[in-house]
């Protein structure tokens, strides 16, 4: 039974995006899911359709056998069955180079007449002829050939006084100074919004192959970037997009190259990753965060569309059983006439290693298979699988998983998009990718007119190697010009809320590295659920508190009583070398940070030196001091201190007791406390002549 005959609505594809932004209105209802009975499946796992290529991506070797079945006509009608754009017979996919072999890669590429869009490391984006594909992948160079991983969007805000972000404005904090990057999907329409909605100018670069901003007519980016001007009113913003995994790492490279402060990520992966936060996707975000920038990122909207299950097989015929009593061999959902539907499967083995080949299938209500996938996973592949396409009726569905060629020992994580009522949900270990990084902010969903209510759909912890996630939750339901009244839900929407906030405190605090950013912020979050951080609200509910004393440093001393406004020192020590008296320079220092460096350590900071002018400390010898110097203020060397050619206004003898009172028509600028005496630290400066008489 070939594949073919079983596709009339749909084709096995491997999308692994992680949809985040929930639709603009709710699904329409459909058939009760929990009407659905036990099912066993009567088709055999050896009667499905062959395997293809082990380094080609079975949705791409259809494409292949559609062409060379058919030509022209039979491959347009695969890939509109799978969704996959064609460019004149030609098709984007990434090439997965064997290490350090990229050139080769791109030679071969280029050879059998694809054309080179873009690379990062050993991944190559190519936009190669269908008929060259299996050559491609055949090529000693090439480790696996795929569909590129289009990461999706997870879709004044009421959230702002809820955050309490508007105390922060009000007390000046707007986030002045700190750069904010949105990266996403696409920004249509922006430019509409510029000076209203969004700042009046913005830094707006696209990563899409095709240089495409709006990321052909998606709003998502620019609602998601409302919200952080609502939070964050003064940043300056960075518009950036991207489509592919690929186009994705550039983009993050090129926002460390800016050196912004803090980046949203409202979309994410379900299956690029393990999700114990680890992998390449992974890594570039720990990247950005070491390098100083904090990433908020959210959750996903899986948790009504995810289960998780080890394999079970009580009768041994290679379908998974979801339940055992009574035994059921499909995951129900509850699908409408004409929805995109996408399923996408990953199981425990090491990426890039998996040896137990497992394959996804949807079923009809008569348990009639409507599409499989089936990549081949032989001991150096990803342990993935997914289908794609549009549902054809409404009424009940049926996911089955089935074992190829495996142990029967995997963990499974199943996902579901756009959340059709399903079966069996797990809503633990829903967290999408890169939501799982250890580095990131994870933000989950609340919505704004019941702020202490978990959103169902909200991505839970924990991650696949055990820790709490998200780590704080924030409004969605909220309002914009782009999604209108309460019309932009999701995690997509919480999120940028915490990216706003992480800004203003970024301005605040702008000595904090991200690590304690993120403590700040779960550190004033609301708490909510069981005490304690946990894997529904994370610390809690957004809220920053009160808003700060200005103090620029961080060192916890406002600035209006810091000796030191500009160096972080909770002590308020004198740090440097030098002269200071209650707190204060002797002279020359107009801000009075008694932190100011001293480059030369005489003992005199760079303020006064700039001022005067730099000099050794024995510059004059014909003074009586004890060692025979001048006061190191003397600089032209003629036993006077001057100042703009004329000589200090003190006239009295400095550390001789006795000495003659001021004159009252001469400033006393050096004698602080008005005794006769300049002194620093309780003893009299080194000088024994008169200020103002000739040196004999």
């Amino acid at each position: 039974m070939r594949l073919t005959r079983l596709l009339p609505l749909f084709a096995a594809l491997l999308l692994v995006s992680c949809f985040s932004a929930q639709a603009d209105e709710p699904l329409p209802d459909g058939p009760d899911v929990s009407s659905a009975q036990p099912t066993e499946i009567e088709s055999d796992v050896g009667a499905l359709p062959a395997k293809g290529p082990p380094k080609l991506e079975s949705s791409l070797w259809r494409l292949v056998e559609a062409e060379r079945r058919g030509g022209a006509a039979e491959l347009s009608a695969e890939a509109q069955r799978s969704a996959i754009e064609l460019h004149d017979g030609a098709t984007r996919v990434v090439i997965e180079g064997n290490d350090g072999q990229s050139a080769s890669v791109i030679a071969s590429a280029r050879s059998l007449g694809a054309t080179v869009e873009t690379s990062y490391g050993d991944l190559v984006q190519v936009v190669a002829p269908v008929a060259t594909l299996e050559r491609l992948a055949d090529d000693p160079s090439v480790r696996y050939v795929r569909q590129p991983f289009k990461a999706q969007p997870w879709i004044v805000s009421e959230g702002v006084p809820i955050i309490r972000a508007d105390d922060w404005h009000a007390a000046g904090t707007t986030g002045s100074g700190v750069k904010v990057a949105v990266l996403d999907v696409g920004f249509q329409d922006y430019t509409s919004l510029l000076g209203t909605e969004l700042p009046a100018s913005v830094t707006a670069q696209s990563f899409r192959a095709d240089g495409d901003i709006t990321g052909e007519g998606e709003v998502h980016g620019t609602a998601v970037a409302e919200i952080v001007h609502d939070v964050a009113p003064d940043a300056q913003m960075y518009l950036v997009n991207s489509e592919t995994d690929v186009e994705f790492l550039n983009a993050v490279n090129w926002l460390i190259a800016q050196d912004v402060d803090v980046v949203n990520f409202s979309a994410g992966w379900t299956v690029i990753g393990p999700g114990d936060g680890t992998g390449y996707i992974n890594d570039k975000v720990s990247q950005a965060v070491s390098s100083g920038i904090v990433w908020a990122n959210a959750a996903g909207n899986e948790a009504d569309a995810h289960w998780m299950n080890n394999w079970r097989d009580t009768d041994g015929d290679d379908w998974n059983d979801f339940a055992q009593s009574p035994r059921d061999e499909t995951n129900a959902f509850s699908g409408i006439a004409g929805y995109p539907i996408q399923i996408t499967l990953k199981w425990d083995d090491p990426f890039g290693a998996s040896s137990n080949d497992y394959d996804l299938c949807l079923l009809d209500d008569t348990l009639t298979i409507l599409a499989c996938s089936m990549n081949v996973q032989d001991g150096d592949d990803d342990p993935v699988e997914g289908i794609a396409g549009t549902l054809g009726y409404t009424g009940i569905y049926h996911i089955a998983i089935a074992l190829w060629d495996a142990d029967g020992l995997a963990k499974f994580h199943l996902y579901q998009w756009p959340g059709f009522p399903m079966q069996y949900v797990v809503a633990s270990g829903s967290l999408c990718i890169p939501a799982d990084n250890a580095d990131a902010v994870t933000v989950g969903a609340v919505p704004w007119s019941d702020p202490g209510t978990i959103e169902p759909f909200s991505s839970q912890g924990p991650t696949e190697d055990g820790r709490t996630k998200p780590d704080v939750v924030a409004p969605d339901y909220v309002s914009g010009a782009t999604y209108g009244p309460s019309g932009f839900s999701g995690t997509s929407a919480a999120s940028p809320h915490v990216a706003g906030a992480a800004a203003l405190v970024k301005q605040a605090y702008p000595s904090y590295s991200p690590v304690e950013i993120k403590s700040f912020l779960e550190g004033r979050a609301v708490p909510l659920g069981v005490p304690g951080k946990d894997n529904v609200y994370g610390s809690g509910r957004l809220d920053l508190g009160d808003p700060p004393i200005v103090d620029s440093d961080g060192d916890t001393v406002p600035d209006d009583v810091d000796n030191c406004p500009e160096t972080h020192n909770p002590g308020q020590t004198n740090t440097d070398t030098d002269l200071e008296v209650a707190g204060a320079s002797v002279v020359g220092d107009a801000d009075g940070d008694a932190c100011d460096d001293d480059d030369d350590n005489d003992a005199f900071d760079d303020d006064i030196e700039t001022y005067l002018g730099t000099k050794p400390l024995d510059n004059c010898t014909c003074g009586p001091g004890p060692d025979g110097d001048a006061w190191p203020l003397d600089v032209n060397m003629d036993c006077f201190v001057t100042v703009a050619g004329d000589a200090l206004n003190f006239r009295g003898r400095i550390g001789a007791s006795g000495g003659p009172p001021p004159d009252p028509n001469w400033l006393q600028r050096l004698d602080l406390n008005a005794d006769n005496y300049i002194t620093v630290a309780g003893d009299a400066l080194l000088y024994r002549g008169m200020i103002g008489e000739t040196c004999t």
